[in-house]
């Protein structure tokens, strides 16, 4: 068996294995996948591709594709999540390919793909029905296409008079195909065939007879093309859909309108949790980052950084603890927040100097590192495409998130996915290209080699770890809250009580609300006119969610016991589960009645 093979399997099975860990089966929602697995159960039963309220993504081949598995197995909420698991290990072993098209070793390919694969952007989703997964798979899909096209053409002995590189044009065809497919998931994928059909027109492929380049580069324009009519026809079709509610991208009126700080404050976050998410590879490359900083020390504006660092670092930590400067330091950890709490801020206090010190000593060793390697030829600088194309994603991907962020509530951690496997493998790349340039230069004047060339640290190994130890204690906990609520929900049904009379979390009575109405109750539907009710029975307990679920009239509460929530438990039972994340490790879930239903009037 090949060590390619080899890597690959380990890769499947450690990320299954993790899964598997968390136990993520309940027969209800997950954020926002009720909504989903109900549109794929719609489209079973009745043929009908629906949108029924909820804000989502547009979706499409992945309700088909969900459905099929209804039609061929029956319906279960298990079952539904069960059709993503292919497409989360196959992300995961489509980033070691991609890793290897980008010329890393097989060690830091497989470090690549299992940073993606345990990472807490990706675990805590893999084993669900949310669009996330499924979307970048096809992404990858996409992107791994191009990157065999124009591996295929570089493959074309140079003066050859092959009459077209057909090879590489089927490579073309096949990312143009999942670019497409993967768009009509998440609407941003349509973006990865333009990018890459535009890195594709500017690469120069020396094998390639002038003719076959012209070919080449025509037929990569067309891909683009392509990628571009359907982001226009699919974002038009969606936004005409009953009960659709698609995110919408500013007009030009109103994106002159966003202010300069409000920007540049989201672009800082992006940088900042990008940091954070890219940490274990930063560690990962700790020995060429140490020889290279060591270096830089020993010159005068090294040494400038190192104490101005160690400045500001002090008065992070000072201004985290005391919560002093909490506008501007909250740039720094992502969703890292002080609480109040001394332990914990002590916690997000060190978080934000570890993000600031490993983003100064990556940059010095950065610096050190092109100082080197400013005499030597030009190819020890040249990316590969497989870096290059993904990296040419992420500009319009970026330049997306950060114009949604401006009409919308943010930019969830999740949108963050495609930007982790692009940085780590360029990051692998560069550190191990310049390392390895810079020693054969050296060798070549002196004999000496460098000693980071070859040496990675286990301490991102031990990262990575600890990353995927704290995704699988979240999905386990969200998992064992749902399955937990359902059983004090069933109870109560047991006794006589309807379940339009019982509330739990949102994403157990949006279900239901979608079940009675088909629609949630959502003031953002513009089509049909008249499907927002504004006279609500109540006010949900959730206040992010008041009017969302009409359908719904609760005597009954099922809630974690330490959610201030009016009503008298009364005689009911109480339901503990144990909690892996976050303390108290030791939960219940309770059920509290306002009002006893009048079973009379039933």
């Amino acid at each position: 068996m090949s060590i390619d093979r080899r890597n690959i399997i380990l890769c499947v099975l450690v990320t299954l294995a993790a899964m598997l860990v968390a136990w993520p089966f309940a027969e209800g929602g997950y954020i926002d996948d009720f909504s989903y697995i109900h549109m794929a159960q719609s489209l079973a039963e009745t043929g009908r591709f629906a949108y029924n309220g909820w804000p989502t993504a547009m979706l499409g081949i992945q309700v088909w594709w969900g459905a099929a598995w209804i039609w061929l197995f029956g319906f279960s909420f298990t079952l539904v999540r069960l059709s993503v698991w292919p497409l989360a290990i196959g992300a995961v072993a489509l980033v070691y390919l991609i890793a290897r098209r980008a010329r890393l070793t097989p060690a830091d390919s497989l470090f690549a793909a299992l940073l993606t694969g345990l990472s807490t952007l990706f675990l805590p989703l893999a084993p669900t029905f949310m669009t996330d997964i499924p979307g970048f798979f096809f992404l990858l899909a996409c992107l791994y296409g191009f990157t065999r096209a124009a591996d295929a053409a570089d493959a074309v002995p140079a003066g050859s008079t092959h009459v077209a590189p057909w090879r590489a044009l089927a490579w073309l065809a096949i990312g143009t195909l999942c670019g497409v497919l993967g768009g009509t998931i998440r609407q941003p994928v349509w973006l990865a065939p333009i990018a890459c059909a535009a890195a594709l027109c500017l690469w120069r492929f020396g094998g390639l007879s002038r003719f076959d380049r012209r070919v080449f580069r025509l037929a990569s324009l067309l891909c683009g093309v392509i990628g571009m009519v359907a982001l226009v026809v699919g974002t038009r079709w969606f936004s005409q859909q009953p009960y659709a509610i698609p995110t919408k991208l500013p007009a030009l009126e109103a994106i002159a309108q966003f202010r300069a700080a409000s920007i540049a404050r989201d672009a800082m976050t992006v940088v900042t949790e990008c940091a954070l998410k890219v940490l274990p590879a930063m560690l990962f490359c700790l020995p060429w980052v140490v020889e290279h900083l060591s270096a830089g020390l020993r010159t005068r504006w090294g040494r400038i950084t190192a104490v101005m660092t160690a400045i500001v670092m002090t008065g992070v930590l000072a201004a985290t603890v005391s919560r002093s400067f909490e506008g501007p330091l909250g740039l720094i950890a992502g969703s890292w927040k002080p609480t109040g709490h001394a332990l914990h801020d002590g916690g997000v206090g060190l978080i934000r100097c570890g993000v600031l010190g490993m983003i100064v000593s990556l940059s010095v060793a950065a610096t050190v590192a092109l100082a080197r390697a400013r005499s030597l030829p030009t190819a020890a600088w040249q990316l590969p495409l497989a870096v290059i194309m993904p990296l040419a994603y992420l500009v319009p991907y970026g330049a997306s998130l950060l114009l949604v962020s401006q009409t919308t509530d943010g930019i969830y951690p999740r949108y963050y996915l495609p930007f982790l496997p692009a940085l780590t493998c360029g990051l692998l790349y560069c550190t191990r290209s310049l390392s390895a340039a810079h020693s054969g230069a050296a060798a070549r004047s002196a004999g000496a080699r460098s000693a980071g060339a070859d040496r990675r640290s286990v301490a991102g190994w031990l990262l990575v770890g600890f990353f995927a130890l704290r995704g699988i204690a979240i999905l386990h906990d969200e998992f064992a809250d749902t399955r937990t609520r359902l059983e004090a929900i069933a109870l109560l049904q047991q006794q006589g009580v309807p379940r339009d009379r019982i509330t739990s979390k949102w994403v157990i009575d949006g279900w239901e609300q979608i079940e009675r109405t088909g629609y949630v109750n959502d003031p953002r539907i513009r089509i049909p006119a008249d499907a927002y009710r504004a006279d609500v029975p109540y006010d949900y307990p959730d206040p992010k969610f008041r009017d969302q679920f009409p359908a719904l009239r609760p005597d009954f509460m099922v809630v974690d016991e330490r959610e201030i929530t009016p009503g008298d438990g009364g005689d009911f039972p109480r339901f503990p589960f144990t909690a892996w994340w976050r303390p108290p490790y030791r939960r219940t879930i309770v059920i509290r009645s306002q009002q006893l239903p009048d079973r009379t009037a039933r």
